[in-house]
């Protein structure tokens, strides 16, 4: 599945998942992050969902590591298909953790965009 950054704009990073996740995919999205956090002191995040397909099953998803940079995370976005919506919160620890995440439709990016702190009209590109 590529995992890849689409944009930053402030304190904003933007990923499109798409497919499959592999654990991999998920230690260079937090690769990712750790440098923004490093350079901007603070991040949010936006994954964009398109054709999501879970994630990998053989893979080892025992690390939780990355949850010690919490204080650093502001918000978390997903817009995907209402079927990922309990998964995807489930996954990331969606009220178990300090930092606000939302899902939201496909219908909503604009709204998510806008409740992460980009322009609603903002291309991801």
């Amino acid at each position: 599945m590529p995992c890849q950054p689409l944009k930053t704009s402030g304190n904003v990073l933007v990923f499109h998942l798409t497919g499959q996740l592999r654990k991999s995919e998920l230690d260079q999205i937090q690769k990712t992050a750790l440098s923004q956090i490093q350079q901007k002191g603070k991040a949010r995040f936006l994954l964009m969902l398109e054709g999501f397909q879970g994630w990998d099953k053989s893979d080892n998803w025992e690390d939780v590591s990355f949850l010690n940079n919490d204080r650093y995370i502001e918000k978390i976005a997903f817009v995907g298909e209402k079927n990922w919506e309990d998964p995807v919160s489930a996954f990331v620890g969606k009220g178990l953790r300090p930092i606000e995440i939302r899902y939201f439709l496909p219908k909503e990016s604009a709204l998510a965009k806008a409740w992460i702190g980009l322009k609603p009209d903002q291309a991801l590109e």
